[in-house]
């Protein structure tokens, strides 16, 4: 944010439009102040991109410069605390993948046992099925010789 006066305001627009050619890089705001009077001020924001632009063609920008490069650098760490953040949420899962591995194992030998289980109880029925079949033709035969002793 630049605040200037009026002497000051058409360098400051002439040099804005010579550096963002003709881009939408700031914002221009009219501002009112009540102090001994109304009184109106231009009020500059800046993108970053072009508030560095303009330290770079200014030759009295120390104060600002140092407050670019602390932006920068805050950014930076930003980043920084960023990407160690996203590196260790991968390591929690990567820890946490062999731990899940082992509770689907148990899960798995214990689906296993009861499919054991499940299929040792089918063989079981089966086989009184196989013995009723046996059974019945047996009746069969004997009813099928008893009618024809009948006859």
């Amino acid at each position: 944010m630049i605040s200037e006066t009026d002497k000051c305001e058409h360098n400051i627009e002439y040099k804005l439009c010579e550096i963002c050619q003709n881009d939408i890089e700031y914002l221009l705001l009219n501002i009112q102040e009540q102090v001994n009077g109304t009184k109106y001020r231009n009020m500059y924001y800046l993108k970053p991109d072009t508030f560095k632009l303009i330290l770079m063609c200014s030759r009295y920008g120390k104060k600002y410069s140092k407050y670019f490069l602390l932006l920068e650098k805050s950014i930076k760490y930003y980043h920084d605390y960023q990407n160690a953040y996203i590196i260790s949420q991968k390591e929690y899962i990567i820890s946490q993948k062999d731990t899940i591995l082992s509770e689907i194992r148990a899960i798995n030998l214990e689906q296993t046992a009861k499919i054991d289980e499940q299929t040792a109880k089918i063989d079981e029925l089966l086989g009184y099925a196989k013995d009723a079949k046996e059974d019945l033709n047996s009746l069969l035969d004997i009813t099928i010789d008893c009618k024809l002793k009948c006859l």
